[in-house]
């Protein structure tokens, strides 16, 4: 009985709630042959929160199913594909493209998104596009696109937010997509603020695709993104760094570039499917051999007697 650990809801819980979540994970984690966190920041809320006394060894380098770098490769989407999505979004060729991916939903820190977004437009609207061109005919106007579907039963956005997004031209929201390589092709930067991840995908997705990432001090984030490698570590919850993140991303482009360069590289190196899909069967096939060895000694104990 194997329990993979991808992520611990208990950790912007609190009260009863958060009570009732950490019981659930003890019980779960008790009654498991094996736990398996994902990365090195469950393991630890794991051990700090006393959830399991069971060894945690054995540590997936990246999430269960890992990241497909074939299936998500800039290259296959040419420049005239990428120009006509901008065209249909209403995005100029210079504008500089934030994009989110995921539910819109608190937690995930789309109040503090908006909110930034919305700082760093009335700090200065527009900006100069990547090659530094000082030709005022060439500046771009930040945009923020939002891909994902909006939940407003469980976790819901302030009206303030709400009204944002709908009020804003710059701000572009296209609901859910099932495929979301096409819009990570057309933008510039991902924007990740959220509260608590296990190991996010879209995170290694935006990588693959050659995006660097502004991210929180959070679980599985700040394992994927290296500070100044291939993206920008934030505090969770705070829209100042996040809005001066966000504009460090347009005014540094050779910063910016560098860790795009990086960003693909980083991520197949670390976190391809197929190591991570051999690195579970390995695991599997261990505990199966134990078993096997632990029922032929009981069975041949069985016969002595």
């Amino acid at each position: 009985r194997i329990y993979t650990v991808t992520g611990l809801r208990f950790e912007t819980a609190s009260g009863i709630f958060r009570r009732l979540l950490v019981l659930m994970e003890r019980i779960t984690c008790a009654c498991a042959t094996k736990v398996i966190p994902e990365g090195e920041g469950v393991k630890n809320t794991l051990i700090k929160n006393r959830i399991t006394k069971k060894p945690l060894r054995k540590i997936l380098n990246g999430n269960i199913n890992g990241i497909d770098t074939a299936y998500f490769d800039p290259a296959l989407y040419s420049e005239n594909d990428k120009r006509l999505l901008r065209n249909e979004l209403h995005i100029g060729e210079t504008d500089f493209v934030f994009i989110y991916v995921g539910r819109l939903v608190k937690d995930k820190g789309i109040n503090e998104l908006v909110a930034a977004f919305s700082r760093l437009k009335s700090e200065g609207r527009q900006f100069l596009k990547d090659d530094d061109s000082t030709d005022t005919s060439s500046l771009g106007i930040p945009k923020l696109l939002l891909v994902g579907t909006l939940e407003q039963k469980l976790d819901p956005l302030f009206t303030e937010t709400l009204e944002k997004i709908q009020s804003d031209r710059d701000i572009i929201y296209v609901g859910y997509q099932n495929d979301v390589r096409h819009y990570l092709s057309i933008s510039n930067a991902l924007v990740f603020p959220s509260y608590r991840e296990g190991f996010p995908n879209v995170v290694m997705q935006a990588g693959a695709m050659g995006l660097p990432s502004i991210v929180t001090d959070i679980n599985g984030c700040n394992e994927i993104i290296l500070e100044g490698k291939n993206g920008i570590i934030i505090p969770p919850k705070n829209k100042e760094a996040l809005s001066e993140a966000m504009k460090y991303m347009i005014e540094h482009p050779a910063e910016r570039r560098k860790m795009a360069e990086a960003a693909r590289p980083l991520i197949a190196s670390r976190y391809e499917q197929q190591a991570v899909w051999n690195a579970l069967l390995e695991e599997y096939h261990s505990l199966e051999s134990a078993w096997k060895k632990r029922k032929f000694t009981k069975e041949k104990n069985t016969i002595n007697e």
